[in-house]
């Protein structure tokens, strides 16, 4: 359908491998954030994910990392599953460029649709005519002379009927479709999930063929007869199948669905429906085909996967599962999770995030030259280009309605992962209303700026898009695991403490002896007849049919924690996130933060020794690496991850900071002093790490990583206490003094900057600072090499009255 020119050819060769070789470059090499870890770790363990399931890119993924594993490509699932992505991806950027070629075909041809309907109303005048001479007795037939009205008609109508001169695309407009298609590649949105295990490339990649093939079906003619060509029936049927893949990964794709078929089947005088039932009915079979992926879940739910999602095993659980009504059908999330009431207020504001987020990840081109398509597709009753606008729009419209999410930074970055879907179209349409515009240029200057276009879109987001050094992920999972003790339960509530564990329980499995078990999943009553058996630490101890204090036969957090938190008969049982909220009947039990995890405690257990405790504490204190992580921006997995580090080090050295006065005592023997100097230590390195996050990265009064002036305080307070305990020894108290003045200098200048010098504690350390002295030792450091920096803070309460 369209011509290319042999250096045309030669790009469209080269273009899928130059953009995966950049993904490549790009991708991480271990686990990745958001849902890639649940991801991958259903392929190991072909097992259902989350609704609805995505099992046509969990065969797929099945597939290649078993290849790929054959071959020796990779070290690790993850990395695998992350290459297959970036495959797809690139898939995907080439979809998108078929599609833009096929959109700047259409705008140069006027009204391709009329060809048909111009065919079909020739048709019914010569059959009108054939009617007419049969009722006058005409019955014996009669060659047509030259010249007579039928002979006429029967030559127009094959005249008209052919497939239309087709000439190779003008290279300005080649280049526009692949600068666009450049550009969707590499703009943040589409780069940033096709470097880790994501279900959206390949949503992206049958989005842009349905479209394709919905545009090509329409723009073609059916036959003189009216009845569809060859090739529309193939499309016909491949579409049917494309729909059906479509829905087997992301039922987002169901609102494009919802427009192409409407489009197909009103297409060409309803053709389809009224005149070849026998392609219609292929078609209806071809979607069954393409549904069949579901089939799969089914077969692995009688299997009892480990860690699968829902019980398929019914026709009502394969529907609960399909419908997402755990999440809420129609919606993105529930409102009991993290949902809110829509408004069109909401709704407006959601759109116009979506139009500045399109037309700065399109260098703010994309919306002039979808603005250009958009004329030439209606000015040219172009029915078929208009079809992808109106998918395009109806998209954008109806999904933004639905996404009930709160606008919290990580919420909308979440909603923008939803937006791709018509990101697809809308930089394909773009490169065609940029290839119309690039018709007034010389043809060697445009193809020039669409080459630095496409090049700056890359450089301006390769570094922050760079994921192949970022290791944050797989690493908090090792550390979590790492010092467990053996056997122990471990109970996991969040996306990513859920789904960073997952994988690596799943797929590398360094400890098989640790049970862990997701929060969220035991509230559902399918969990204990499809998971109970795969968890022994728990299996004879589950006090009923799920978490859920108001349900018939449920139980509620604590009574299951009564029977499962027993010292010397159970094995020790650990928390890495919050409580499932709406119970709170476990706040009797205590929760000790040894690590990254808490170790959950009875009530009537005695309190933990503080020097096991900081002993303990001190072989968990893993530090963290801002060399392994990109700089964290709002919203990003990365931040999130960074928090709980920061969540981490806050709770330990608080709870050392808050235990250490009430143990020490004047009548302590220099045995019991060493001790409690080892305890100070550890929460002052736990400090240091906290508030290292916070000078590493840039924070501000709104960040998340922004720590309350109150830490730099309380570790100002550790440190003097541990320099008074080295002075009462004898033991040099200059470094650990030198640590305290350093954090209540950043402590007061807090004070200063929110105006807060009133308020006691800014007064207290205001006076420390000037006097130069360790209130805890009565040591006096004014003057002292390496004190300097205590002379700006002279005269400090002089200045501040004048002011």
């Amino acid at each position: 359908m369209v011509l290319f020119t042999p250096p045309q050819l030669t790009v469209l060769a080269c273009f899928p491998p130059a953009i995966l070789s950049v993904y490549a470059m790009t991708m991480f090499n271990t686990d990745g954030g958001g849902d890639s870890g649940e991801i991958v770790a259903s392929a190991c363990t072909q097992s259902p994910s989350h609704p609805p399931g995505y099992p046509l890119l969990l065969m797929m993924n099945g597939v290649f990392m078993n290849l790929a594993e054959a071959v020796g490509l990779g070290d690790t699932p993850a990395y695998r599953a992350n290459f297959f992505n970036c495959v797809l991806g690139a898939a995907a950027a080439t979809g998108c460029l078929f599609l833009s070629l096929l959109l700047a075909m259409t705008t140069n041809a006027r009204d391709p649709q009329s060809r048909a309907q111009h065919s079909l109303a020739q048709l019914k005048e010569v059959e009108l005519e054939w009617s007419n001479n049969s009722k006058k007795g005409k019955k014996k037939k009669t060659p047509k002379k030259p010249g007579s009205p039928a002979s006429t008609n029967a030559n127009r109508l094959k005249n008209t009927t052919g497939p239309p001169q087709q000439s190779p695309l003008p290279q300005t407009q080649f280049s526009a479709c692949v600068c666009a298609a450049t550009c969707f590649a590499f703009s943040k949105g589409i780069w940033e999930y096709c470097t880790q295990a994501e279900v959206f490339p390949l949503n992206n990649l049958l989005c842009s063929i349905l479209l394709s093939t919905t545009l090509l079906f329409l723009h073609l003619s059916p036959l003189p007869s009216g009845l569809l060509s060859p090739s529309q029936r193939n499309l016909a049927v491949f579409g049917g199948l494309v729909c059906g893949l479509c829905m087997c990964n992301q039922h987002t794709s169901s609102i494009y669905i919802f427009v192409c078929v409407l489009s197909v089947a009103n297409g060409h005088e309803m053709a389809l429906l009224n005149r070849d039932r026998k392609t219609l009915i292929f078609t209806a079979v071809a979607t069954i085909v393409g549904l069949s992926p579901y089939y799969y879940l089914v077969i692995r739910a009688n299997a009892h996967a480990k860690d699968g999602w829902g019980d398929q095993r019914t026709v009502r659980g394969f529907l609960r599962h399909f419908l997402r009504e755990e999440y809420g059908t129609f919606v993105l999330a529930s409102e009991w999770e993290s949902g809110e009431e829509q408004s069109s207020d909401k709704f407006m504001r959601r759109c116009k995030l979506f139009l500045t987020t399109f037309s700065s990840e399109s260098l703010h081109v994309g919306i002039p030259a979808v603005t250009v398509f958009l004329y030439y597709a209606v000015k040219y009753k172009n029915n078929a280009a208009q079809t992808i606008f109106t998918a395009y729009a109806f998209y954008t419209i109806f999904f933004n309605y639905l996404a009930n999410l709160t606008f919290s930074q990580l919420h909308v970055n979440i909603l923008g992962r939803m937006w791709q879907q018509s990101t697809v179209a809308g930089f394909a349409m773009a490169g065609a209303g940029l290839g119309k515009i690039s018709l007034r240029f010389d043809t060697k200057m445009a193809t020039a700026a669409f080459a630095i276009l496409s090049l700056f879109q890359i450089q301006r987001n390769y570094s922050s898009m760079d994921r192949s050094y970022v290791t944050v992920f797989q690493t908090y999972a090792e550390n979590v695991l790492k010092n467990l003790p053996p056997n122990a339960t471990l109970m996991t509530n969040d996306d990513m403490n859920c789904n960073t564990l997952h994988y690596l329980v799943s797929c590398e499995n360094p400890r098989p002896d640790v049970n862990v078990l997701k929060i969220p999943l035991i509230t559902y009553d399918w969990w204990k007849p499809m998971q109970l058996e795969h968890f022994p630490n728990v299996i004879n101890s589950f006090p009923g049919t799920r978490h859920h204090p108001y349900d018939a036969g449920g139980f509620n957090m604590k009574q299951f924690l009564d029977v499962n938190v027993s010292p010397g008969t159970k094995p020790p049982l650990y928390v890495l996130g919050d409580w499932k909220s709406g119970d709170s009947s476990q706040d009797v039990y205590s929760r000790v933060p040894v690590g990254l995890v808490d170790l959950v405690l009875p009530p009537d257990s005695p309190p933990l020794d503080l020097y096991q405790y900081a002993q303990t504490l001190d072989s968990n204190l893993w530090p963290y690496d801002p060399a392994t992580n990109i700089p964290p921006t709002p919203g990003s997995w990365e931040t999130v991850m960074t928090v709980k580090y920061q969540n981490f080090y806050l709770l330990a050295s608080h709870r050392i900071a808050s235990l250490i006065q009430s143990s020490l005592s004047p009548s302590d023997s220099p045995s019991q002093k060493l001790q409690s100097i080892y305890i100070a230590e550890v929460g002052v390195k736990a400090y240091t790490f906290l508030l290292s996050i916070s000078n590493n990265f840039p924070s501000s009064p709104t960040s998340t990583l922004t720590v309350q002036r109150s830490a730099y305080r309380n570790a100002g307070v550790l440190s003097g206490i541990l320099s008074n305990l080295n002075y009462s020894l004898k033991r040099p108290s200059k470094p650990s003094a030198l640590r305290m003045f350093e954090f209540w200098d950043v402590f007061l200048r807090n004070c200063e900057f929110e105006d807060a010098m009133e308020e006691r504690d800014c007064k207290e350390i205001s006076v420390f600072l000037e006097q130069g002295v360790n209130p805890y030792s009565g040591e006096k450091w004014k003057g002292e090499e390496g004190f300097d920096f205590l002379k700006e803070w002279e005269g400090f309460r002089e200045r501040k009255k004048k002011t």
